[in-house]
Order: structure tokens, then C-alpha cells, then sequence
């Protein structure tokens, strides 16, 4: 299910609120996504997951971001960021004749245009967003993924895997010890996106969700091909925070008729536009 109410008045050159989105990440094989190897000793883990101060595994908003975009930027025929600015650059009819869908027009304003790019003025095709992205900070924030529920320090959220490499000469076995999230763990989801019009906002909404179903299929972090990484989603849900003008301040209200969003991505007991 989605829902649009529009106001034709709106002002696109400005940002008129943010879509909050959240969720749970549930791993179902061993997620591998790597810490700092500084200081391993001989026998230790060869690759350690990435943790907190308090030792307890989290995800990378950046590991995950640059997940999705990856799934995008292939589904897409992207081979790289200038690829993707070249896409979101080029008019509907030649991507049309490309055999790309309009829609990958969102991966690189959502995502970002890389370091040091901009948005080039002039383009006669640009969306709102890219009209406004003109040092090409990407649309989508994605924060940490910690996990969803507290934990008094004595439970175990990582085991031991044992991998081997094989000399195909000598047939001798290499083997190496990595360090996994248990199966089963759950992390919170935490993004925003920079709303300059909710049509265009409904459209990015669509294409995360298609990054989102795209990853359910695939792996997170490292070793995919090995069985590392399969993840299921659950629970999102979107709030809409608002820009408004009252009484001569501006305040954030909370106006989820204004958008909702069902994604397909997820399993969802309750899956909503409020929290």
C-alpha cells in the first residue's frame, strides 16, 4: 500500500521534512562484516567482526549503504559512481533506449555522488533532489546497526568458523579461524531521507525497497559464496516528519498521512506509517 497527498504549491528548492525508517535486520547465516585486525596474535581469530567499545557486534551504517547501492548500481548495468551520475543525468527516453529503467535516475542522489563530485547545474532533466544536492551529500543517512535488544555483557553474539584454503599443487590445507555473528541476532534499522518532494520521495522509497529485496536474496559483508551473510527483514515502518510554518517559527510535526509506504522487502506483523 501507498499513499501520496501532494500540494501543488510546494516549494521543491527546499527541504520540506524527513522519512524516517526502521526495521529489524535478522541474520540467518553467520554474518562476517570485519573489525580491526591491529594486534592479532599467532592462534587468534584471522578475521575478527566489527564491535563496539563494550565488545558487543554492530553493522556499519557504510557496510550496509554501500550494499545496497552496489545491488542497485548491478541491477542498473552501473559499473561506478560516474556512471550513476551519468544515469541520473540522462533523459527518460534514452534510458528507455539503454534498456535501464528511469527509476535508477534515484541511485546517485540517494546514495551520493562521491567525494568531490557535484550536481552540474543546467541539466534539463533534474529532479528536485538534484537541483537541491549540489555537493552531492547523499539524500539517504544510514546510521550504525546496533543490537535491538540490551544485553548485561555475558551473552554470547559470535562464534568460530573454520575456513580452509587448498594448494592446488601440493594439495596441503591453509586453514584459518573467522569470527561470525551467531544466527538469529537481531540489529535496528536507523535511516532517514531528505525529503524536497514527496513525489520524487515516494520514487526513492520504491527504489530502496527494491535494494532491500535484492539483499534478502544475496549476502551481507563478507563471504557470500561461503555461506556467510543471508539476512531477512521485518518490521519497517516509516514516520514522516514535516517542516511547518506556525506562527511566524518553524516547527517538525509528525504528518504520516501525508505518506505511507508498505514494503515488500520484509516480513511484517504491523507494517505501518506510525510508530
Amino acid at each position: 500500500m501507498q499513499k501520496i497527498k501532494t500540494n501543488k504549491n510546494m516549494d521543491t528548492t527546499k527541504l520540506s521534512g524527513k522519512i524516517i525508517i526502521s526495521g529489524e535486520i535478522i541474520v540467518q547465516t553467520g554474518l562476517a562484516i570485519g573489525g580491526n585486525k591491529a594486534g592479532i596474535e599467532i592462534g587468534a581469530l584471522d578475521n575478527p567482526v566489527i564491535k563496539t567499545h563494550k565488545g558487543i557486534p554492530f553493522i556499519p551504517g557504510i557496510s550496509l549503504k554501500g550494499k545496497l547501492r552496489s545491488l542497485l548500481a548491478r541491477a542498473a548495468g552501473s559499473d561506478s559512481v560516474e556512471r550513476d551520475i551519468e544515469i541520473s543525468k540522462s533523459p527518460n527516453d534514452k534510458l528507455e533506449n539503454e534498456n535501464i529503467q528511469p527509476i535508477y535516475k534515484h541511485i546517485a542522489p540517494l546514495f551520493g555522488y562521491g567525494a568531490g563530485e557535484s550536481k552540474i547545474q543546467g541539466d534539463a532533466d533534474q529532479t528536485a533532489e538534484n537541483i537541491n544536492n549540489r555537493k552531492g551529500e547523499a539524500l539517504l543517512k544510514v546510521r550504525d546497526a546496533f543490537l535491538k535488544k540490551e544485553t548485561d555483557g555475558n551473552e554470547k553474539f559470535t562464534e568460530e568458523k573454520m575456513e580452509n584454503s587448498i594448494n592446488r599443487v601440493t594439495g596441503v590445507a591453509n586453514p584459518r579461524p573467522i569470527e561470525r555473528v551467531l544466527p538469529g541476532t537481531v540489529f535496528s534499522l536507523d535511516m532517514y531521507l531528505d525529503v524536497y518532494d514527496i513525489n520524487e520521495a515516494l520514487q526513492q522509497l520504491e527504489l530502496l525497497d527494491l535494494a532491500f529485496q535484492l539483499l534478502t536474496d544475496d549476502y551481507l559483508g563478507g563471504g557470500g559464496s561461503r555461506g556467510n551473510g543471508k539476512v531477512k527483514l521485518k518490521n519497517f515502518k516509516i514516520t514522516y516528519k514535516k517542516l511547518i510554518s506556525e506562527n511566524k517559527t518553524i516547527c517538525i510535526q509528525e504528518k504520516n498521512e501525508e505518506i505511507t509506504y508498505t514494503f515488500k522487502c520484509c516480513e511484517n506483523e504491523n507494517q505501518n506509517s506510525e510508530h
